[in-house]
This record gives structure tokens, C-alpha cells and sequence, in this order.
């Protein structure tokens, strides 16, 4: 049996006319993750967010600005140069051995 919530989501997708895959982000439900995150993190630990579990520029911008980190691992070339763009100043780690040449270009 479908939860109440997912009802509602599937009604919304249907008046919207959206019939094919899609994501569906509730920005509420993000939200309130991001604050259990913040309050139970322990003092003095810092986040790193994963770019291949968040490969949109705009959602790894809103939750690295709530979580107040610039820290982030990176495992793909062109995600790893979008979070670069984005974050000039940002702290990455590398997921896995990348290629020297890879991380010249």
C-alpha cells in the first residue's frame, strides 16, 4: 500500500502532466536532514560531501552552504571540474586513484 506522502507526489507528477522518470526533490525532507546532520555531528568534525551521490551543481551548493563546508570527494573528471568551477576554494579528495593525466587537464 502507497504512504499518504508518496499518493501526494504521485497526484502532483500527474496534474503536472510528468509522466516519465523523474527526481523529485522535497526540499523540506533535505532540509530537515541537513539540521539532524548539524545537530548530531560531534564538535570539531568536519563534513565532506560525496559528488557522485549529489552530481548537481545547485543541490551541492545549497546543502554545502548549510552545512558550512567546502570539503568534498570527488571521484569523475568532469564532476570533479564542475566542483571546481563551483568551488574555487573548495577541499577535495580524490574517491580513487585517478590518472595523473587526468588530474593535469
Amino acid at each position: 500500500m502507497m504512504s499518504a506522502y508518496f499518493a501526494a507526489l504521485s497526484e502532483a507528477l500527474k496534474a503536472a502532466e510528468i509522466f516519465r522518470p523523474c527526481l523529485v526533490l522535497d526540499r523540506d525532507r533535505l532540509d530537515g536532514n541537513i539540521a539532524l546532520v548539524k545537530e548530531r555531528l560531534a564538535p570539531g568534525l568536519a563534513v565532506r560531501l560525496v559528488d557522485k551521490s549529489l552530481p548537481c551543481m545547485p543541490l551541492l551548493s545549497h546543502i554545502a552552504r548549510a552545512l558550512e563546508t567546502n570539503r568534498f570527494m570527488t571521484f569523475h573528471p568532469p564532476v570533479t571540474q564542475a566542483v571546481l568551477d563551483g568551488f574555487p576554494e573548495g577541499d577535495l579528495l580524490y574517491g580513487k586513484p585517478m590518472p595523473v593525466g587526468a588530474a593535469r587537464a
